[in-house]
This record gives structure tokens, C-alpha cells and sequence, in this order.
């Protein structure tokens, strides 16, 4: 059977870049296609959501604010005794569950054998920081002394987040928004219950300083009295923050990625609560930050209240791959919050 029979053909040295040309048009249009309707789906699904984000805007954002706090149940505390190189001390893991079943988990260390006797009064540390745990969270701050330092974890699974499609991050992310200062606000009810919680005060980084303006403001609705604030490598805008930090695509679904994330998450917009605050604040962020638009810094700077004091370091954003920076930020937190009666030396 010849090649011909076969249904094989032999063709002439010229003709497989002739049969690439002639593909080359479908290929283009083919790609074109898949373009644009991706572009078409992304903005359809901005469109949606913008719309949703509005409405629950408007029929949440106060209550967010206003409302009276839901009651939390305490679904678990597990005591851990950590060693130190300033002594022994309890970690006390406290699991919380919402009224929609939403969970707040914190970690406290305390010195060892205060939880049970609280002899005395200790100033109480709030951190919320961008590391993965509690425990890693309260790794970087050394050194704990007489005081009690609680590290808050953000509610939602890292696992599940990686995992997940773009409407189920925006889901989780609404969820973060709309159930972060309420979460915060039942952890510190839970701990002021406890004879050995003095006054708290508020230290976010990173992520947790562009979350911290609207828990302070939440907290302040409630009466809960507080002592200085610290906004360590905070900025505003986080539509900006989110095109700056995780790009999507194209420069144009960038831009549509953030300002969806902006819109979903607008409950925690430092730049809405920022300038109904009051306190004190210290503000630290570093002269050649990757990961902060320099514009949203600046506003952050500008839009938090007197007093403040604002520290400026050389370097680049706190990572904790970057040890020496974030041994430097915890001495000028330390000695800012210690100075002002907020911490025990």
C-alpha cells in the first residue's frame, strides 16, 4: 500500500512553514477569544459583586459599627507551659465560636502559675500581625516579661484559601471583613473576665495594621478601654495594596482584582476609621518598603489622629525572613509602649 493509500502525503520542503502560516491566523483569533471572554467574565463577575458589595455596604456597614455585641461561647482553652529565656510561661489557647458558628482563636502567654492565682494585674498586648500562627506570632516578640501578650489569628483556613477559587476568596475575604472587630472585641470580653487582665492596648503589623483602624473603632463603640496603639508597616487603600501585592493577570484585571477586593473588604478601609479614632498612636514604617504604595502610607500617616509619633527605618518591609528588621521593630515598640505605661519593663 503506498503512502497515498494510506492516507499519508509527502510534502514538498517549504510546505510545513506554509501550513504554520496558514494556522497562524486561527491560533491569534483563537487566543484573541479566550481574551476577551475572559476579560468579559471577570468584569461581569466585578460588576456582580461590586453591586453585592454595595448593598451589604449599606445594610451592614453601620450594624457592623452600632450593633450590640453577639454572644460568643467558649468552645475550648488548652494550657501549655513554654520555656523562655526570661523564665517559664503559659500559653493559654482559647478557641471562641460565634453565633454563626464563625471562629476566633487567640493564643495568651502569661508568666507561669498567673492564670489561675492572678496576683496582680498585668498590662495586656493585643498583637495581629501577617504571620501564619499564634505561636510564630508570639516567637517574634520575645522576651514577654510581666505582662500578658495575646496573639490573634485571622478567622479562616490558609489551607482553604490556597485551595479555593476567586468567588470562594472573595467569600472568605467578606467574612474576614465583616467578622474581624467583633472577633477581637469577644477575645478581649473573654480575657477581661480574668483577674490578671489590666488595660489593652493595640499592636498591628503589617496586615494587622491595615485591620487594626476599624477593630479600634469597633472597640471603642463598645466602651472597651484601651491604652496606645501601634501601626508598624500599615498603609491605606487596600484595593491599591492588593494590586501592589498579588497581580492578576493583565495590568486591566489587575486593576478590576482590586478594586473587587477593595469593595468586598470596604468594612476594614483604614481610611474610613483612621480619622474617628482616639489614643495614642506610634506609627513605624521603612523608607524602601516592596510591598506598601508609598501614596498609602503617606495617607496613613496623615489621616491618624495627634498624638502620634511617626518612625521612619531604613530598609525594607518586616518579613520573618528578615530577623534583624524585626528584632529592630520590636525594640522601638517595646520601649515606646513601656515609656507610655503600657507594658512592665
Amino acid at each position: 500500500m503506498t503512502d497515498k493509500a494510506r492516507g499519508r502525503y509527502t510534502l514538498g520542503p517549504g510546505a510545513a512553514d506554509l501550513g504554520r502560516v496558514a494556522r497562524a491566523p486561527r491560533d491569534n483569533h483563537s487566543m484573541l477569544s479566550r481574551r476577551l471572554r475572559n476579560l468579559f467574565l471577570v468584569t461581569a463577575a466585578f460588576v456582580v459583586v461590586c453591586a453585592g458589595a454595595v448593598w451589604l455596604w449599606v445594610l451592614h456597614s453601620g450594624g457592623v459599627l452600632t450593633r450590640p455585641l453577639p454572644q460568643y461561647r467558649t468552645l475550648g482553652v488548652e494550657r501549655t507551659l513554654v520555656e523562655y529565656a526570661d523564665g517559664d510561661r503559659e500559653h493559654v489557647a482559647v478557641r471562641l465560636e460565634g453565633p454563626r458558628r464563625e471562629p476566633v482563636r487567640f493564643t495568651v502567654s502569661l508568666p507561669a502559675g498567673t492564670y489561675e492565682t492572678g496576683a496582680q494585674r498585668l498590662p495586656v498586648l493585643m498583637l495581629l500581625s501577617g504571620f501564619a500562627t499564634a505561636h510564630r506570632n508570639l516567637g517574634r516578640f520575645p522576651d514577654h516579661g510581666r505582662n500578658a501578650i495575646v496573639s490573634m489569628e485571622y478567622p479562616y483556613d490558609r489551607r482553604r484559601w490556597k485551595a479555593s477559587g476567586i468567588l470562594a476568596r472573595a467569600r472568605i475575604a467578606w467574612g474576614v471583613a465583616y467578622g474581624l472587630p467583633n472577633g477581637v472585641a469577644a477575645a478581649l470580653q473573654w480575657i477581661r473576665r480574668h483577674r490578671w487582665a489590666g488595660t489593652p492596648s493595640l499592636a498591628g503589623v503589617s496586615l494587622g495594621a491595615v485591620c487594626l483602624p476599624a477593630i479600634q473603632r469597633r472597640l471603642s463603640t463598645l466602651g472597651t478601654p484601651l491604652g496606645p496603639t501601634v501601626l508598624a508597616y500599615g498603609a491605606v487603600d487596600i484595593g491599591a495594596l492588593v494590586r501592589a501585592n498579588i497581580p492578576v493577570g493583565p495590568p486591566v484585571t489587575s486593576a478590576l482584582a482590586a478594586s473587587l477586593a477593595g469593595a468586598l473588604v470596604s468594612p476594614l478601609e483604614p481610611a474610613r476609621h483612621l480619622p474617628e479614632l482616639e489614643g495614642r498612636f506610634l506609627i513605624v514604617n521603612s523608607r524602601h518598603d516592596e510591598r506598601l504604595p508609598r501614596e498609602g502610607v503617606e495617607r496613613l500617616h496623615a489621616l491618624t489622629p495627634e498624638p502620634k509619633e511617626i518612625v521612619i527605618l531604613e530598609g525594607a518591609h518586616v518579613d520573618g525572613r528578615r530577623p534583624e528588621t524585626v528584632a529592630r521593630l520590636t525594640a522601638i515598640v517595646r520601649e515606646w509602649l513601656t515609656r507610655y505605661g503600657a507594658l512592665n519593663e
